[in-house]
């Protein structure tokens, strides 16, 4: 389970990646206008930084993944050490969120 954090640094790379889809697609429309082998060129490399940031993506979210795995372990080991200290704390924030729904209505 992906933290916050994690998950808004890997939508702001997705949010990056498209703006530079975007702007390379905007670049070969012009370079491609112009004509020449220089657009070829030019669209191989972009395509190559393309293919690195979809690959920082990807080990980014397999990041973020990995570490809300390790935060629902830590937690399965806190309960199973103090299983009745647990029990007595989800049941007082259960209370606490009932009084608060119940507050609002």
């Amino acid at each position: 389970m992906p933290t916050a954090k994690a998950k808004q640094e890997t939508d702001d790379l997705r949010e990056e990646l498209q703006a530079l889809r975007k702007e390379v697609s905007e670049m070969m429309s012009i370079l491609q206008s112009k004509g020449g082998s220089y657009a070829e060129e030019l669209g191989e490399k972009v395509s190559d930084k393309l293919d690195s940031y979809q690959e920082n993506l990807k080990e980014s979210a397999e990041t973020a993944y990995e570490m809300g795995g390790e935060g629902v372990d830590e937690i399965g080991k806190r309960i199973r050490k103090n299983p009745i200290t647990s029990l007595c704390v989800a049941f007082g924030i259960g209370y606490l969120i009932s009084k608060v729904m119940d507050h609002n209505r």
